[in-house]
């Protein structure tokens, strides 16, 4: 309980990943992948990725990346997205994907990203670089959306216009 008031649901439930998260992540370009090092400690990186077959999710790397090898030794992975006014994240199992169809997950995932000029710049990095796949098969989805808190604030009564102002400091300015 938070002054008597309880936890808002979106604090306390997972859920699946429904159709207007879906459209958050699509508008995405990239994620944070989390992979497990050899000593258990997380291994993050921004990554290039596509939502496929519903809640799959496609993300293209170089064979010898560190996620790569934390993949094939522990195939635990978390992805998060910042969306919306928010924030989604999955937790799932992961595959390396090689060869032939290595290649097109990856090509598909330029095609959805890049422009033409962007393919003809930086989409031939990708390429020459990108020869596997990670893949990841979400057990579970979690989201955070900020229409949610405001909508509790609603709730308990909580008058948002006698308290004017931002509600976080801005770091940057101090």
């Amino acid at each position: 309980m938070v002054g008597g008031m309880g936890i808002p649901e979106t604090y306390r439930t997972p859920h699946g990943l429904s159709d207007e998260l879906r459209g958050f992540i699509e508008q995405e370009s990239s994620l944070v992948l989390g992979t497990i090092n050899p000593d258990g400690t997380p291994h993050l990186t921004l990554v290039l990725f596509s939502l496929v077959d519903g809640d799959k999710v496609h993300v293209p790397t170089p064979h010898s990346t560190r996620k790569i090898k934390n993949v094939r030794e522990r195939p635990d992975v978390s992805a998060l997205w910042i969306a919306g006014d928010g924030w989604v994240s999955c937790y799932g199992t992961a595959v390396v994907i090689e060869g032939e169809q290595a290649e097109h997950n990856n090509a598909a995932v330029r095609d959805r990203l890049l422009t033409e000029s962007g393919h003809a710049t930086l989409g031939k990095v990708l390429a020459a670089h990108e020869d596997t796949t990670i893949e990841i098969t979400p057990t579970k989805w979690l989201s955070w959306q900020f229409g949610t808190i405001m909508d509790w604030f609603e709730e308990h009564d909580i008058d948002l216009t006698a308290h004017p102002g931002p509600s976080l400091k801005d770091l940057k300015a101090e």
